[in-house]
C-alpha cells in the first residue's frame, strides 16, 4: 500500500485514477479488521509521494523536473 501511493503521488508516473482507492476497497473485502492498517499505509504512502513531489520542485522547479524526468 505504501508504494502503490508513493507511484499515485509521483508527477511522471501516470497509474490508475482512484488506484490506491480500489486497492483498500479490495483488501477491506476480504479483511474487514484490518481496516485501519489499511488506511494508515495508504495515507503514509501518499504523504510520502506528495512530499518527495514537493520536495523535487522546491530545489529546482520546472528546470529540475524536466531534467529529472524527460
Amino acid at each position: 500500500m505504501v508504494l502503490l501511493g508513493i507511484v499515485d503521488s509521483a508527477p511522471f508516473i501516470d497509474g490508475p485514477a482512484g488506484g490506491v482507492d480500489v486497492s483498500v476497497i479490495l483488501l477491506l473485502g476480504h479483511n474487514h479488521e484490518l481496516w485501519v492498517y489499511y488506511a494508515l499505509m495508504a495515507t503514509v504512502g501518499e504523504v510520502i509521494g506528495g512530499y518527495l513531489t514537493y520536495r523535487l520542485a522546491k530545489k529546482g522547479g520546472q528546470a529540475t523536473l524536466e531534467k529529472k524526468v524527460g
